[in-house]
């Protein structure tokens, strides 16, 4: 069974997303598949300090989580 769920709150431009995977396994996840995360031109990753061009697939690794600041 999937175990996922995506998070989200918006201000203005941006968009702060959290994406936790209870899997047991790691997920590749498509942003194209969720309209309300279109429109945004780049991330950063508050965790780690990474900001990179949006890309359209991100990797979350099993059981854990992924927060990502998507901007435009």
């Amino acid at each position: 069974m999937l175990r996922f769920r995506i998070i989200s709150r918006s201000v203005e431009n941006e968009k702060l997303v959290l994406f936790l995977n209870k899997n047991e396994e790691d997920r590749v996840i498509d942003l194209e598949d969720y309209k309300e995360l279109r429109g945004f031109d780049r991330y950063y990753d508050p965790i780690n300090e990474i900001e990179s061009p949006k890309s359209e697939f991100l990797k979350i690794k099993s059981r854990s989580f992924l927060l990502i600041q998507l901007k435009s």
